[in-house]
C-alpha cells in the first residue's frame, strides 16, 4: 500500500554573530535538509515531525548556535511549528517517512536559500 504524504524542508543555519563560538562540529550543519512526513498531520504538526526527525538524525553540540525554520515548498510559506500540541517528540518523529539532507549552504543564509524551481523542478 502507498504512503501518502509531502515534502517540507527544513533550513539550518548558523548566523554570522555566532560562528565564532560554534563548536566545531555544529559547523558541518548547515544545509538544507528534506522531510517527507505523513498526510495525516496537520500543518504545524508536520513541521514538528520534520524538526525532531532532524534532531534525531543531525548531531548538534550546542542548539543555541543553529537557526532552523521549516517552510513548505508547495504553498512557499515558513511554517510555524506546533510545540503546543502534547505528543511524544521521539514518536512523532520517528513517523516521518523520510529524511535527507538536500543541499549544504554556507553558514548565514536567508531564509529562501533557494528558489524554489530549483529544489523541485
Amino acid at each position: 500500500m502507498p504512503v501518502s504524504g509531502r515534502y517540507l524542508l527544513i533550513n539550518a543555519s548558523i548566523s554570522n554573530d555566532r560562528i565564532a563560538g560554534a563548536d566545531p562540529e555544529d559547523l558541518l550543519v548547515p544545509g538544507l535538509y528534506k522531510a517527507f512526513v505523513p498526510d495525516d498531520l496537520s500543518i504545524g504538526l508536520a513541521a514538528r515531525c520534520a524538526f525532531e526527525a532532524f534532531n534525531c538524525v543531525v548531531p548538534i553540540s550546542n542548539l543555541d548556535t543553529i537557526e532552523l525554520a521549516v517552510w513548505d515548498p508547495d504553498s512557499d510559506a515558513v511554517i510555524e511549528i506546533d510545540f503546543e500540541t502534547e505528543i511524544d517528540s521521539m514518536e512523532l518523529g520517528n513517523r516521518c517517512l523520510g529524511f535527507e539532507q538536500y543541499a549544504v549552504t554556507s553558514y548565514s543564509i536567508n531564509p529562501r536559500p533557494y528558489p524554489m524551481e530549483r529544489l523541485f523542478p
